[in-house]
C-alpha cells in the first residue's frame, strides 16, 4: 500500500492509504506504543495522536504499520439503536425530497446494518454506511441548526449518523434515540468497523429508555 503522511499540528499526523483501518486502529493501540495517546481510523485512513514532544518520523511510523499483525477474525462490535421516527423533525420534508413517504423512509433506514465508517466532529459522534440508496442524496441543510438535542438521528448524503451531544448540526433529523451514547471518557464509544442497526419504538417505549446508556448489543 502506497501511504501519504499529513502532520496535523505538532501532536498528530494523518496516514492516507490504510488498507482496513478501523482493524489497524485496534492493532495500534493494543501495542500502547510509547508516546502515542490516541488512534483514530477513518475511511481510508488513520490520525495518530501523540504526547508533548513525542511526535514520530515517519520511517518509524512505517515501521510500527509494518510490525503489527492485523487480526482478520475480529468481529465487529454490533450495536443496536432504538429510535422513535416520530421526533423526526425532518422526516415529512426528507420523504418529499425523495417522493416517498415518511414510513418508508423509517423502514428503509432500519432496514440495513450500517458500519461506523469514521468518527469525529465531535465526541461519540460516528459516521454510519452506506443508507440504503433509496435515501441517498439529501444534502446537509443550507443553514445547520444552532442547537441539535443529543440523540438526534440524522442523515445527509449517504451517511447517517445519531448526535451524542448538544450543539450545532446540519444534518436532515428523522429521528431520535432515548438512550444516551457513550463516548470515549465515559464508556466504550463507537469504532470504526462497528455495525449499527437502527430499530423503530414507539413514544411509550421512548419514554422506558430515556437516559439509559446505549449497550454493545449481545
Amino acid at each position: 500500500m502506497v501511504l501519504t503522511f499529513e502532520p496535523m499540528g505538532d501532536r498528530a499526523i494523518c496516514i492516507r492509504g490504510v488498507d482496513r483501518p478501523g482493524l489497524v486502529a485496534q492493532a495500534l493501540r493494543l501495542r500502547e506504543l510509547d508516546g502515542v495517546e490516541d488512534v483514530v481510523a477513518a475511511f481510508d485512513a488513520l490520525a495518530l495522536y501523540f504526547h508533548p514532544g513525542a511526535l514520530p518520523n515517519e520511517a518509524t511510523i512505517s515501521e510500527w504499520l509494518e510490525s503489527t499483525p492485523v487480526d482478520e477474525t475480529v468481529k465487529p462490535q454490533r450495536w443496536v439503536i432504538p429510535v422513535d421516527y416520530s421526533m423526526g423533525l425532518d422526516l415529512r420534508d426528507v420523504a418529499d425530497q425523495l417522493g416517498l413517504r415518511p414510513e418508508d423512509v423509517i423502514e428503509l433506514h432500519a432496514a440495513r446494518e450500517v458500519e461506523v465508517l469514521a468518527t469525529g466532529f465531535r465526541p461519540g459522534f460516528a459516521y454510519c454506511g452506506l443508507i440504503a440508496p433509496e435515501l441517498q442524496g439529501i444534502p446537509r441543510r443550507e443553514t445547520p441548526r444552532r442547537d441539535v438535542g443529543p440523540g438526534a438521528v440524522a442523515i445527509a448524503n449517504d451517511l447517517t449518523a445519531v448526535y451524542p451531544q448538544p450543539g450545532p448540526g446540519g444534518w436532515s433529523i428523522i429521528g431520535r434515540t432515548p438512550l444516551t451514547l457513550p463516548t470515549g471518557d465515559s464508556g466504550p464509544a463507537l469504532m470504526t468497523g462497528d455495525l449499527v442497526r437502527y430499530e423503530p419504538i414507539n413514544p411509550a417505549t421512548f419514554d422506558e429508555l430515556h437516559l439509559q446508556s446505549l449497550r454493545p448489543a449481545p
